[in-house]
């Protein structure tokens, strides 16, 4: 619950292409990390 407060500030203070681009990055490291779960 703390790292949702940190989060928000950290987030509110982002431009629209920073958060598109964290979220992006995000998405591949989750999508990658899943893959190789998989495969192991």
């Amino acid at each position: 619950m703390a790292g949702a407060f940190i989060a928000k500030r950290f987030v509110l203070k982002m431009d629209p292409g920073g958060f598109r681009l964290l979220m992006d990055g995000l998405l591949l490291l989750s999508g990658a990390s899943l893959l190789v779960a998989a495969f192991i």
